[in-house]
């Protein structure tokens, strides 16, 4: 086997690989992507010295360039299935459109090849297909990829496994319905043949419209249910603001009934200048007023209710509070996502303070708006085990939850912001960045 048609065949499976890999670049970790790149390298030079000193007498036909050609792209195939654990329907979900789309312009190329050049010696029959399949590629890439990547192929990472499990089937079985008839000794070389290749590659993408489209009614069954609970969450914030300014209001009118008899009381003490008596009395005033204190951290009073109803929460459960923020009565952003956004940071917080012993209770908030950006930080002490997902997301463990992360991300999503968590000395930090649409932060300009 000649030295240029295993470099062919080297490039063709290399840009089989990219489409394999692309799809799941988001969820890849580095550490994973410098053991696939090693795997890669690594296997792509022993096919080269097996292909070029082993097989060097291989006799060349169709058959072995479809079998070299299959196998080798399997090899890469098992490679991504270890390396990307845990999605395997989606990596033969994948395999499968890439392999019919690999097919449908290798059958352009034999036909020609067939038609054009039926006496050509079977060692540039093999170049030329490589090379009319290679030149097809460079001219239809860019334009499928445009009109594919925003179709299935971003969702890949999504975990729907009772779906994907399923529709892999489709493109697979159909790609193996043509394999079976065409892995032979020869190269396409009817009108029937090339037909029939076509058809395959119009079913797979007949399959892959309703893919997307059942993709898009999930998604939009998704947003309703966000919605849904964003609004049940909003409610509930009303609802519990509306309890916490119910109650303080009964202290108020408790402490005014007997307010008059410790006015009395303090105007007789310092009259007999009893002043420590009366500076009791005055401590006594005061520590019976501070709960009653609507607390005001911001000036906008939607934002305000959300911290106040976790403010109040961390109190009464003796978690020490501390804050920092400010923030404009108007803001750039909707106040109710903003209000979503600290209502679930701030009950994340507070729940993980109420794991820890009492005197190690602490939060800390900070927000601060500053040239076009919202930066928000939540520190809590937390002394257990943080679990993480592959993008630094920490997760929970416990059925039924981790909601509440979801809609935090939504939020940092809509406004193209920035999510950072971190763990160290028993201290959990959630930080967040959120920049005004159309600023020279947000459009790349600084």
């Amino acid at each position: 086997m000649g030295l240029l048609n295993i470099i062919f065949i080297s490039a063709i499976e290399l840009t089989g690989v990219a489409l394999r890999y692309a799809p799941f670049h988001r969820i890849v970790s580095d550490r994973q992507k410098k053991r696939l790149l090693l795997s890669y390298c690594a296997f792509l030079l022993l096919q080269f010295v097996l292909l070029l000193f082993v097989f060097s007498d291989l006799p060349l036909s169709p058959r072995s360039y479809k079998v070299i050609n299959l196998c080798g792209g399997g090899c890469f195939f098992l490679i991504n299935c270890i390396l990307i654990p845990r999605q395997f329907f989606k990596h033969v979900f994948i395999l499968a459109i890439q392999a019919t789309y690999y097919l449908f312009l290798h059958s352009f190329i034999a036909l020609a090849s067939g038609r054009l050049f039926p006496e050509l010696p079977v060692s540039q029959q093999f170049q030329f297909q490589s090379l009319g399949f290679l030149l097809l590629f460079a001219l239809t890439f860019y334009p499928l990829w445009r009109f594919l990547k925003n179709s299935f192929i971003p969702r890949i990472a999504e975990e729907k496994n009772y779906y994907w499990k399923w529709i892999w089937l489709v493109p697979c079985f159909t790609l193996l319905g043509n394999m079976v008839l065409t892995m032979n000794d020869a190269w396409i070389s009817t009108l029937g043949q090339f037909f029939a290749r076509l058809f395959m590659a119009a079913a797979v993408f007949a399959s892959w419209k309703c893919i997307s489209l059942d993709f898009e009614e999930l998604d939009e069954k998704i947003r309703v249910k966000n919605e849904n609970e964003l609004m049940s969450l909003q409610m509930k914030s009303i609802a519990d603001n509306a309890d916490l300014l119910e109650k303080k209001d009964e202290k108020i009118r408790i402490l005014r009934h007997d307010m008059r008899h410790e006015i009395q009381m303090l105007f007789a003490l310092i009259s007999e200048n009893e002043n420590e008596k009366a500076i009791a009395v005055i401590k006594k005033l005061s520590s019976e007023l501070s709960p009653v204190r609507i607390a005001k951290f911001c000036q906008n009073q939607i934002l305000n209710a959300a911290i106040s109803i976790y403010a109040d929460k961390a109190v009464s459960s003796k978690i020490k509070l501390e804050y920092e923020i400010s923030m404009p009565k108007e803001l750039p952003f909707d106040e109710n996502d903003l209000a979503v956004l600290f209502a679930n940071a701030l009950e994340n917080a507070v729940n993980a303070s109420l794991a820890q012993p009492e005197e190690n209770r602490r939060i800390k908030i900070q927000a601060k708006y500053e040239n076009h950006q919202l930066v928000i930080l939540i520190e809590n002490t937390f002394a257990g085990t943080v679990f993480w997902d592959e993008d630094g997301i920490p997760v929970s463990k416990k059925e039924g939850h981790g909601f509440g992360m979801k809609s935090i991300l939504s939020v940092v999503k809509k406004y193209n912001g920035t999510a950072v968590f971190t763990h160290e000395n028993d201290q959990f930090t959630a930080g967040f960045i959120l920049v005004k649409s159309g600023s020279p932060l947000q459009s790349g300009r600084l």
